[in-house]
């Protein structure tokens, strides 16, 4: 089923309650205050960047920096007003969309790369399982259900002789895919980082479904209410200004950016020196946000496919 406008609004009261303590002071107290949210992740980190290094304040904005476990709880918030600017995959943002939000996307966070996959497909290094033309009746660990990644390890099976109908997908977080995965619980886990730089010791890897999306891709974008921008473009174009540059500087200093994150994730910069690092998108593409919603779209997880520019607002 397609979230529907009553999934967000639902969500909403337990979306306001889990925000996390703001990651940091506000700062440049002359603007009014810009609520964002964000997960605690590499793809998601620009405004942690940001905030560290004194970007915000720079450009006289006045951000709040919070994180939660997902886009569409961040979603939820961003559509109920208990934040302005939210993290989310473009494919969610349309499924919001097509049930009557008034979601636009005005910056574009990290990317997902091929030639760096950082989420991959594993099993026990015994299993008998070599590759997607196994898994017919398997049971698969995803960290979410009829979201991207479910639509790119369906079409991984369908493309490689499976049919992705015969395969059980069950939802859980990344850290606790590697005991059930040991204990026979579940035949294979599609990990991403930063846990896969943790167990890549303890299993095997046999494939990289998100190539299926595109080469090249968004992860997560930078979305709030049309109605917002609209009554505050000057605010939203110094926000879109300070991701740009930041995804810069994050691009150009991966070590220094590192630390920041290993802060905010709460992890060792060890970890972090082990991961497959994203890169940030300099600027809003389309070619960036339609793969998502045009996989979404092919396994029924929204409605219909959406041009990727009617949910892109240049500001």
């Amino acid at each position: 089923m397609v979230p529907s406008r009553r999934f967000f609004a639902t969500g909403l009261s337990a979306a306001a309650l889990s925000v996390a303590t703001p990651s940091g002071r506000a700062r440049a107290q002359t603007s009014p205050v810009l609520r964002v949210l964000t997960v605690a992740s590499d793809p998601g980190a620009l405004p942690f960047y940001a905030q560290e290094n004194g970007f915000f304040s720079r450009a006289a904005l006045n951000v709040e920096v919070s994180t939660m476990g997902n886009g569409a709880a961040i979603m939820a918030a961003v559509a109920g007003d208990a934040a302005e600017v939210g993290n989310a995959n473009a494919g969610t943002i349309a499924a919001g969309v097509l049930s009557g939000l008034p979601f636009t996307i005005i910056a574009d966070g990290g990317l997902y790369q091929s030639k760096n996959p950082n989420t991959l497909m594993c099993v026990v290094p015994n299993s008998p399982i070599r590759g997607p033309k196994d898994f017919a009746g398997k049971k698969i660990a995803l960290n979410g259900l009829r979201i991207v990644a479910h639509a790119a390890v369906a079409a991984w099976l369908d493309k490689n002789g499976t049919d992705s109908k015969s395969v059980g997908f069950i939802e859980m977080p990344f850290s606790t895919m590697l005991p059930l995965l040991e204990s026979g619980r579940i035949d294979a886990a599609f990990i991403g980082e930063p846990v896969l730089s943790t167990v890549r010791a303890r299993v095997r890897i046999i494939g990289a479904p998100n190539d299926m999306i595109a080469p090249e891709f968004s992860y997560a974008s930078y979305m709030t209410r049309g109605d917002w921008v609209a009554k505050n473009r000057d605010l939203a174009g110094r926000f879109s200004a300070v991701l740009r540059q930041t995804a810069q500087w994050a691009n150009a200093n991966p070590q220094q950016a590192g630390r920041i994150l290993a802060k905010y994730m709460k992890i060792d910069e060890s970890v972090i020196s082990t991961m497959a690092r994203v890169q940030y998108a300099a600027s809003v593409q389309v070619s960036h946000l339609q793969p998502s919603i045009d996989i979404m779209a092919r396994y029924g997880f929204i409605t219909k496919r959406i041009d990727a520019n009617t949910l892109v607002t240049r500001v």
